[in-house]
Formats: structure tokens, sequence, C-alpha cells
């Protein structure tokens, strides 16, 4: 998996909706610190399609969360906040820091697939994978995200 594969699998999932006017050029740069870490990270094309799909469903791959400026967000859209409204969630995937201290984007990478992977385990699907991600371990069923990794394993050439 390369990172030019996983940018084009990112860039072919809608924008965010206040970053729609961002031209392609100014997307692909945007996005590629993410697909880097990515394609360092992922072992097969499903582990990339999921990360990809994680992260659209977590921020759109908004530039305002990418750029590490959640506090600039529209009200209800900034990063998980704590009581005082201070972000806790940073970066793509929306991690907190008690579930990953990595300070940078392959480190977040590497921490939520890490979390996926023992969420494909204890669940035995991508479904569960992707529901366990929210924080309280339970199998459930990410339907829509799912859907999402197939598309973009689709997108990518891979297995739907």
């Amino acid at each position: 998996m390369t990172p030019t594969a996983v940018l084009a699998a990112m860039a072919a999932l809608a924008p965010y909706h206040a970053d729609r006017d961002d031209s392609p050029e100014s997307r692909r740069a945007l996005y590629m610190p993410t697909a880097t870490a990515i394609a360092t990270v992922a072992r097969t094309p499903e582990e990339a399609a999921a990360l990809i799909a994680q992260a659209w469903h977590e921020s759109h791959f908004a530039r305002y969360v990418l750029e590490g400026r959640c506090s600039e967000g529209p009200p209800g859209q900034r990063c998980d906040p704590d009581a005082h409204g201070v972000a806790r969630a940073r970066g793509p995937w929306q991690v907190w820091r008690v579930a990953c201290r990595a300070a940078d984007v392959a480190g977040e990478a590497r921490c939520v697939l890490g979390q996926m992977r023992m969420g494909l385990a204890r669940c035995s699907s991508w479904g569960g994978a992707l529901a366990a991600l929210d924080g309280q371990w339970r199998c459930g069923d990410a339907a829509v995200r799912v859907q999402t990794m197939r598309r973009v394993l689709a997108t990518m050439g891979g297995r739907k």
C-alpha cells in the first residue's frame, strides 16, 4: 500500500462541507501526512480502508481538524471536549490522549490500528472492530463505517 493509493482513496470521499472550495491540489497536500501514516502502518488493504473509513466518519478530514485547530471548528463539530470545553480528541481519528499518547499522526494511526486489531480479534468482524473503538470495547456492528470501508476498498482495487 503506497501513500499515493491511500491518498487517492481518501480524495474519492466527499470533503468536509466547509472545505469543498479547496482545490484538489490543496486537499492532496492537506491529506498527504495522513495518507503516509496509513500507508506506513497498514499491513493489508483492509486495514488501510478501515483507517480511512474511521477517520472519515470521525473528522471528514476537515482542514481545521487536520491542522490541529479543533477549537476553531463550528459549535457542535469541535473535537470531543472535556467539561471545560477544551478538546480532548485530536487528529483524523479523534483519539484521546488517554487512549493514545502519540503526538503525531503516524503514532495516532498506529494506536487506532492496534485497537482495531484487538477489536477484530475479539469481535471477529470489521463491523465489530470499528464499533469497539467507541471506548467501551463492545462488539457491535458499525454497519455504516463498514459500508464506507467497502467503498474505499473498491476505490483501491481491493476486496469488497
